[in-house]
C-alpha cells in the first residue's frame, strides 16, 4: 500500500513540475459609485497545462480576505478563492478564453462568475 501511495504521490508531483505550477495574487478594490468600500485580497496556487491541440487550461485554488473600509488587514472575512479557465487561439487573428471564478467567504455570501472573452486582431 505504501508503494502505491508513494508512486501516486511521485506521479502527481512530477506532473506538476512539468506542467507549470505557480503562485498568484489578486487585489480587488470595490467601490459604490465613487466611494471606496472594501478590498479583497487573493493568494492562490495554480497549475497550467497545454494540450496537443493548442488549448491552454489552468486551475487555481487558495485563500482570500475581504477587508472593509476602515479595517486592518487580517481583520476581514477569510474564505476560499478559486478560478478555473481555458484559452484557445483559433486562428492568427481570433482567440477566445473563458473562466469560472469563485469566492466563498465564511461570514458573508458566496460569489461566483463565469466570464468569456473573444479577441479579433487586425
Amino acid at each position: 500500500m505504501k508503494k502505491l501511495l508513494l508512486t501516486l504521490f511521485l506521479f502527481f508531483v512530477s506532473n506538476w513540475s512539468f506542467s507549470g505550477p505557480y503562485i498568484m495574487s489578486k487585489h480587488e478594490f470595490k467601490m459604490d459609485d465613487t466611494n471606496y468600500t472594501k478590498t479583497i485580497n487573493h493568494i492562490r496556487f495554480g497549475n497550467s497545462w497545454k494540450t496537443h491541440g493548442g488549448l491552454k487550461l489552468y486551475g487555481e485554488f487558495g485563500i482570500a480576505e475581504s477587508v472593509s473600509h476602515g479595517s486592518d488587514i487580517f481583520e476581514g472575512d477569510a474564505g476560499k478563492s478559486y478560478e478555473f479557465g481555458f484559452s484557445k487561439k483559433a486562428t492568427d487573428s481570433f482567440s477566445w478564453k473563458g473562466k469560472w471564478e469563485g469566492l466563498e467567504s465564511h461570514n458573508s455570501s458566496n460569489s461566483h462568475k463565469i466570464e468569456i472573452k473573444t479577441k479579433w486582431q487586425f
